[in-house]
């Protein structure tokens, strides 16, 4: 295990040259790890953060992200050339460009196995006014196919992305306008002789332009379908997602313990406990967390979604209410929601603030009922209120 922090890879204003004069030319890159030519790496177990890679040349260059792993190819099709990314936790590293982002966390032309690890809170910025690429502040891969130099024939291999936590990356302009796609992750060309395997992943709370969670090049592609998505809990999921997804992915709050402060453990109260796959697509679920913590947990049990296993076989808390709205008249909202099918709750507890994302408390509430609507009066128009319903 490794720490890479507060590292720069940056462009330089004036050009370097080499010894002949010749002004030399790159993609910035790698603020943490490069990896290039022939080479393949494996990253287990380290803390990757607070990383910056940088330019402020208007050249159209690619700016790209903490841990790079270029597009060289290996000379066979093995598996063991595959870089493995594992147990690291990758946050807070930033890409600042006056044109063109990719990968903040993790930018990949090959593929890769990428197993328990938490990537979260890293950014792209650019300063352009427009006409930028930006994608992937958590995660950019190219699954692309490489080349056999023995045999002459072009080759696949699979990719596999399992019981990752893909949380709170964005990306945006200077002036603070969302920016790009995919911020959570971004697939770029999924070639027809592989696959990528997507399974008990987390994808929340990532901040772009459009499809910040779950992006592609092509959104109607048919080698998308060589994406195959299940078990994962994926913000937005029916909007954002094309690929060859199966019926079991979520789209609920993971009820992470304590995300403003960066603790992305699955609380008590997370209906991802004991909702992920042992395995999919012939491939098996890891046996240990992020944490080295046995997964599933307790044995026996099914393992839960995300990068950290809780040590419940099932939250003990009803799910989360579902499908809440709001209807507005004068000094009064009328609010509505599907009741949970739990046959052993008491009834709802109905929140208030005028703080958006406030967290409820006892001092929040203003009613409970046993039904699935509830009216508030006695507000003030044309102030702002947000509401919350818990099941209890």
């Amino acid at each position: 295990s490794s720490t890479f922090r507060n590292n720069t890879a940056y462009y330089p204003e004036v050009r370097p040259t080499d010894q002949n004069g010749n002004e030399q030319w790159w993609n910035p890159m790698g603020s943490a790890v490069s990896v290039w030519g022939n080479a393949t790496v494996t990253i287990v177990d380290c803390l990757i953060e607070n990383n910056h890679t940088l330019s402020d040349i208007d050249e159209g260059m690619y700016v790209l992200g903490a841990i790079s792993i270029n597009s060289d190819a290996p000379h066979d099709a093995d598996e063991k050339w595959i870089p493995i990314i594992a147990r690291n936790v990758i946050r807070y590293n930033r890409i600042t460009s006056y044109d063109n982002a990719r990968g903040g966390g993790i930018y990949s032309q090959r593929p890769m196995k990428v197993i328990n690890n938490l990537v979260s809170n890293n950014v792209l910025r650019t300063t352009s006014t427009g006409g930028s690429v930006i994608q992937g502040a958590g995660i950019w891969i190219q699954n692309s196919s490489m080349w056999n130099h023995e045999t002459q024939t072009n080759f696949g291999l699979n990719s596999y992305f399992i019981n990752n936590t893909i949380t709170n990356n964005e990306q945006y302009f200077s002036d603070g306008l969302l920016h790009g796609v995919g911020a959570g992750i971004y697939f770029e060309n999924q070639t027809i002789d592989s696959e990528t395997i997507f399974f008990n992943n987390i994808v929340w709370g990532n901040q772009a332009w459009t499809r910040p969670n779950f992006g592609n090049s092509d959104h109607h592609g048919d080698f998308y379908k060589r994406i195959r998505v299940e078990h994962n809990n994926i913000q937005n999921f029916s909007e954002t997602v094309v690929y060859n997804a199966l019926s079991e992915n979520l789209d609920i709050d993971p009820a992470f313990t304590d995300s403003a402060n960066g603790n992305f453990l699955l609380s008590d109260a997370s209906q991802l406990i004991g909702v992920g796959g042992t395995e999919f697509e012939g491939y098996s679920a890891p046996t240990v967390d992020l944490l080295g913590n046995t997964r599933p947990s307790p044995a026996g049990s099914k393992p839960d979604i995300g990068a950290y296993e809780n040590s419940l076989s099932e939250s003990p808390y009803p799910s989360q209410v579902k499908n809440l709205t709001a209807s507005v008249s004068s000094g009064a909202v009328d609010l509505s929601w599907d009741l949970n099918e739990e046959t052993d709750i008491e009834g709802y507890k109905i929140y208030m603030s005028q703080t958006s994302g406030f967290v409820p408390s006892d001092l929040d509430i203003v009613g409970t009922t046993t039904d699935g609507y509830y009216s508030v009066t006695g507000l003030t128009n044309r102030e702002t209120y947000y509401f919350r319903v818990a099941a209890v």
